[in-house]
């Protein structure tokens, strides 16, 4: 194995991971939705707000990951491009260029991860579970 066998095995997971947090969120928003309570007027329950919240803050996580990602990208292609390098040429780049893009692809994780902790939280005490996990 070398570094662009290794670079593209992170690229594969990082572009799944923020693919399944995607659906994820989305999947969670639709079940906040389903779990509304009310008979005339259904609304989302108080303790769920914090989770749906978590929800819609992984998906502006998430598009503004790509942005700042591609944003980087393209300043790094138009810095290369002023300074006249040949389109096949090797170089180096600084790993710190990545760190806003690394940054905001575990926070988008992290997002969706807590909103459904919060979730779980909720369905256990609106069941009653808390008693059959006690330890």
């Amino acid at each position: 194995m070398n570094l662009v066998d290794v670079l593209a095995n992170r690229n594969d997971y990082t572009k799944s991971a923020s693919d399944a947090s995607r659906q994820l969120a989305f999947a969670g928003i639709a079940a906040i939705w389903l779990l509304r309570v009310g008979v005339d007027a259904p609304k989302v329950p108080d303790d769920l707000v914090p989770a749906l919240g978590f929800f819609a803050l992984s998906l502006a996580l998430d598009l503004l990951h790509y942005v700042i990602a591609s944003l980087v990208w393209t300043g790094i292609l138009w810095w290369k491009e002023y300074k006249k390098v040949r389109r096949n040429k090797q170089f180096l780049i600084s790993g710190w260029l990545n760190a806003p893009a690394y940054a905001l692809f575990f926070l988008k994780v992290g997002s969706v991860l807590f909103g459904y902790l919060l979730v779980i939280v909720y369905l256990i005490r609106t069941w009653g579970l808390e008693k059959f996990l006690a330890f």
